[in-house]
């Protein structure tokens, strides 16, 4: 099939760890097979060489890491100077393979910057969808209902320093629409404290309740192109602050404190154990955690454990 004539739609789904864009992506292309004139196209950026997404859409059969319609970008930001490189390649293998519209899932601690420089630059695409998901129970718990990250990103910068705050307040800065994800886990007063707290960071963005990646893929669709211009000073801000401070990029999830590692043990989870480390052994510094795993009464089944946060999610996959 022909590549697509124009410039290719690109839609980004970006937010910190946990907040649920796994949950969108895995909604949006179900949706797209209603819609026939759409070919479903996916670009997934992990922060783990563990690609546990592209494992969980395989197991779902929404889309297979196989698809010629799907690229995987594993064990890094696909901000970095890598990641844009391997972003550019998989750009020319879906319009190759007559992708319509490109959703992008970038790893929780990506930085959005360089990628919407790289858009911005790139000839044949247009960015028109910048969705930022936002874990609402995690803005209640950790950050006063958001009104901390400001604060908190203040003063780590008057510190010379960049922190999880951070990259936070500029996941929601870069956006133009704000998905509230998980509010069906809190008051409807609280999600409304939520909203007016984070809504100065960036008064240009719509703000949206989700619960479950509840999105219709008709109206990411219909999204206007986005507008470079409005972010441009600030991207310029940040670019200033990183050479004043000798830092190369904003890619680099070290840059705000995040670390990573991936555990490997072929031995089931004894229940008594998947319970105790629920419940006595998560620390206050795992802030994210997934992967797969198995029971010994269960055998037959791959099992996926998946915690953001104080909160932990056990799936079934086969």
């Amino acid at each position: 099939m022909s590549a697509t004539a124009g410039p290719l739609p690109i839609t980004i789904l970006n937010g910190y760890l946990g907040s649920g864009n796994t949950t969108l992506l895995q909604n949006l292309p179900v949706q797209a097979r209603s819609l026939p004139e759409v070919r479903r196209c996916v670009i997934i950026n992990e922060m783990s060489e563990l690609d546990v997404d592209g494992r969980i859409l395989d197991a779902t059969e929404i889309l297979s890491s196989q698809d010629t319609l799907f690229v995987s970008i594993p064990a890094g930001s696909i901000s970095s100077d890598a990641g844009l490189s391997q972003f550019r390649v998989g750009l020319e293998k879906l319009r190759a393979n007559g992708a319509t519209h490109i959703v992008i899932e970038t790893s929780g601690s990506t930085h959005p910057w360089p990628l919407l420089e790289a858009i911005n630059s790139h000839g044949s695409v247009r960015l028109h969808g910048f969705l930022s998901v936002v874990d609402t129970v995690t803005l209640t718990q950790d950050y006063d209902l958001g009104r901390a990250i400001m604060p908190g990103a203040s003063g780590n910068l008057a510190q010379g320093k960049r922190g999880i705050e951070n990259l936070l307040a500029e996941q929601i800065m870069f956006a133009n629409r704000i998905l509230l994800s998980k509010m069906d886990r809190v008051e409807m007063d609280t999600l409304r404290s939520v909203a007016e707290a984070i809504h100065p960071i960036n008064t240009g963005a719509d703000i949206v309740g989700m619960t479950w990646g509840n999105v219709k893929l008709t109206d990411v669709l219909a999204m206007p192109a986005y507008d470079h211009a409005r972010v441009a000073q600030l991207g310029a801000e940040l670019t200033q602050w990183e050479a004043e401070h000798g830092t190369a990029t904003m890619a680099s999830a070290s840059d705000y404190q995040i670390d990573s590692i991936v555990i490997s043990d072929p031995r089931p989870m004894h229940p008594k154990r998947l319970w105790d480390v629920y419940n006595h052994f998560l620390g206050e510094t795992i802030y994210r955690s997934k992967g797969f795993f198995w029971l010994p009464s269960r055998d037959r089944l791959q099992l996926l454990w998946n915690q953001p946060a104080g909160s932990v999610g056990l799936e079934i996959l086969n």
